[in-house]
C-alpha cells in the first residue's frame, strides 16, 4: 500500500507555496490557553515546512521539531537555522527516543491524523509535563461560495478521467465533537474546540499548487497528475483565471 506521507517530501518548495497557512488567531488562542512564559518548550509533531513553527518561536518558545520526510527535514532546518531556540529530529515520532515529561507544549499542525491514533494520543501524554498543553489542528481547502459552476466542470473533469473527486469539506460540527472527544477519551482536561476560516482568491497556478499540496494528489501518478493538471488548468482559464479559496481550520486544546 502506498504510504501517502511519503508524497509531502517530494517538493518541500512546492509545498509551502501551496498550503493555505494558518490564521493568527489561531496562535493566539493557543498560546493563551498554554500560558507559557518566553523560554518555554514546544514539541512540533510534523513540523513539514514549518508553517506553524515561527508564531511559537517568535513568542520566546523552544521548539523541538519532528519530521518524517528527509527534504521536508532539511528545508525547515535550514528555513529556521538563525533562531536559537530551534532543534529539528529527523525521523518517525513513534520511533524517536525523546525525553519524558520535557514538554509544555506538543502540538501538531495537519499531521497528527498520520500517526496511529491510540498510540500517539499516549506518546503525547508520556512526552508532556503535568499540566502540558496538547494543540492538535488542521487546515482544510475548498472552493468558496458562489463556485457551483467552477465545482460541476471540475467534477466533469475528474469523471472524464476515471480519478476520485478531492475530498470534500468536513461536517465541521461533527468532526470537532469527535475530535474533542477523542483528547478527554485519551485523559486530557479542560478540553477546547475553536473554527477559523477565511477566503482568497487563486489563479491557475496557486489552484495547482494547492492540489499538489494534497495528499490526495500524491496518490496519483505522475502521468495522471499531468494530465489532471492540464485539463484543470483549460477549466479555469474559461472562468476568468480565478477560483475562490475557502481555508477553515480546526483547533484542538487540551491539559495533560
Amino acid at each position: 500500500m502506498q504510504d501517502l506521507r511519503k508524497g509531502f517530501d517530494a517538493d518541500p518548495a512546492g509545498y509551502e507555496t501551496g498550503r493555505p497557512g494558518y490564521p493568527d488567531k489561531l496562535f493566539t488562542d493557543l498560546l493563551a490557553y498554554a500560558g507559557l512564559n518566553p523560554g518555554g518548550r514546544a514539541l512540533e509533531i510534523g513540523i513539514g515546512t514549518g508553517q506553524a513553527t515561527q508564531p511559537l518561536l517568535q513568542a520566546g518558545l523552544r521548539v523541538d521539531a519532528v519530521e518524517l520526510g528527509p527534504k521536508l527535514a532539511a528545508f525547515s532546518r535550514q528555513k529556521f537555522a538563525r533562531w536559537p531556540g530551534f532543534y529539528l529530529h529527523a525521523g518517525d515520532f513513534m520511533e524517536l527516543d525523546l525525553p519524558k515529561q520535557a514538554f509544555d507544549l506538543a502540538f501538531s499542525a495537519s499531521a497528527f491524523h498520520w500517526l496511529p491514533k491510540g498510540r500517539a494520543y499516549g506518546r503525547l501524554r508520556y512526552l508532556l509535563k503535568p499540566g502540558g498543553t496538547a494543540a492538535l489542528f488542521w487546515a482544510h481547502s475548498a472552493l468558496g461560495p458562489g463556485q457551483e459552476p467552477l465545482a460541476q466542470k471540475l467534477a466533469q473533469v475528474y469523471a472524464s478521467l476515471g480519478f476520485p473527486l478531492p475530498p470534500a469539506a468536513p461536517d465541521f460540527a461533527r468532526r470537532m465533537e469527535r475530535k474533542a472527544n477523542g483528547l478527554r477519551k485519551r485523559g486530557f482536561k479542560g478540553v477546547q474546540a475553536h473554527y477559523y476560516e477565511q477566503s482568497r482568491q487563486l489563479d491557475a497556478d496557486g489552484y495547482i499548487a494547492l492540489l499538489r499540496s494534497s495528499a490526495h494528489h500524491h496518490g496519483l501518478g505522475p502521468d495522471e497528475r499531468l494530465r489532471l493538471e492540464t485539463t484543470i488548468r483549460g477549466v479555469l482559464e474559461t472562468h476568468g483565471n480565478k477560483v475562490l479559496i475557502r481555508d477553515s481550520y480546526d483547533l484542538y486544546l487540551g491539559c495533560n
